[in-house]
């Protein structure tokens, strides 16, 4: 029973990249998704003014809704693709940390502390409806131990690693084409995504 143990300690010590990575981008895709759900209003609001003769009058919502779903798998690929990179990459020394600034990585952070703090929140809140049936006084608590756990063994150990484990730059410019959409859902997160504007999801 004891060398079963150690050898599951020891598989889950070797393969401890992997899945850390993938609860790390499964945070990100709570927090990806439930700011998509706002942005289809926002980007509605934006073709509604455009002077468009819309063959149906219906056709902006399509497009609105149809936009961001489009918007939000690229940001999930981008999260994807980042945190694989950083996977086998070297942490940046002292020495090279200026070769490493670009806008890509000024941007991904500030896109990733409220997104992922989004997911993280989201998952509290499931955990909190789970067992408010069993415990309803308690539940709240454990909702909000649940998302600070998730925020700090995930949200914030990718913080971590994206800032640690980002590539050399090739020029300054690097991730100029993604800092739109970054911005936009990072400013969706932080207005509808935490619970410090008195509301809940």
């Amino acid at each position: 029973m004891i060398r079963f143990f150690a050898r599951f300690d020891s598989f889950v010590a070797l393969t401890r990249p992997s899945w850390v990575w993938a609860g790390q981008l499964a945070v990100l895709i709570v927090g990806i998704h439930l700011t998509a759900d706002q942005l289809d209003d926002h980007l509605l609001g934006l073709i509604s003014t455009a002077p468009i003769n819309w063959p149906d009058p219906e056709m902006p919502i399509g497009v609105a809704v149809w936009s961001a779903v489009a918007l939000e798998l690229l940001v999930v690929a981008w999260a994807a693709i980042t945190l694989f990179r950083t996977i086998r990459a070297e942490p940046i020394s002292k020495e090279n940390w200026r070769q490493t600034l670009s806008i890509a990585s000024i941007v991904g952070p500030l896109f990733w502390i409220p997104v992922s703090l989004a997911g993280a929140w989201v998952i509290g809140m499931v955990v909190e409806d789970a067992i408010s049936s069993w415990i309803p006084d308690y539940a709240v608590y454990f909702g909000w131990a649940a998302a600070a756990l998730v925020a700090w063994r995930l949200g914030l150990s990718g913080l971590i690693r994206l800032v640690r484990y980002r590539p050399v730059r090739k020029r300054w410019s690097d991730g100029l084409g993604w800092a739109p959409a970054l911005v936009g859902f990072a400013a969706l997160a932080v207005l509808y995504g935490l619970p410090i504007w008195g509301w809940a999801v």
